[in-house]
């Protein structure tokens, strides 16, 4: 019924942005007081790789709670947490430095990584369309791109833990 998908949606999106809310007024400004911005670049895809192996456990009984779950904390964190981080790990640049790290990192991990993302989700439902296990290849490849993601986290937290040695 499309009356009650469209009340689930709009439910689920309120509590999205409850949610998202509520991060971005208190708790990140609590946590950010306590916690380096880059440790919580370190959270972020921890938590997504969390979310997608969740999902390999519960894809086949199509079970709508994983697949929202995630898609809640993408959101979520999308709406709240990675704005503040990201704004965080410019704070100590200079304007210049700032300006151009922003528009690059912007375009290149933001734009780009987005429409990689897209594209290679597009291209498994195409090639495994017809396959009974589409859900899967989906899964490994959201699984593959969230390592992608955690492996350039722990380098940036790597490279910021070095430089503010010296």
């Amino acid at each position: 019924d499309d009356s009650l998908r469209a009340g689930w949606s709009g439910k689920f999106y309120a509590w999205i942005n409850g949610v998202s809310g509520i991060f971005q007024f208190f708790i990140i400004p609590l946590l950010l007081k306590h916690c380096e911005a880059h440790r919580i670049w370190l959270f972020m895809p921890s938590l997504m790789m969390i979310c997608t192996l969740y999902q390999f456990g519960t894809y086949k009984t199509s079970e709508l709670f994983g697949a929202s779950a995630s898609f809640f904390c993408i959101k979520t964190m999308e709406y709240s947490l990675r704005g503040a981080a990201n704004e965080m790990l410019y704070v100590s640049l200079d304007y210049e430095s700032r300006y151009l790290g922003k528009k690059v990192i912007t375009l290149i991990a933001g734009k780009f990584g987005k429409s990689v993302m897209a594209v290679a989700l597009a291209v498994s439902v195409v090639y495994y369309g017809d396959n009974d296990n589409l859900m899967w290849y989906l899964l490994a490849t959201a699984t593959i791109f969230t390592c992608l993601w955690m492996f350039s986290s722990v380098r940036l937290h790597s490279l910021i833990d070095a430089s503010s040695k010296r």
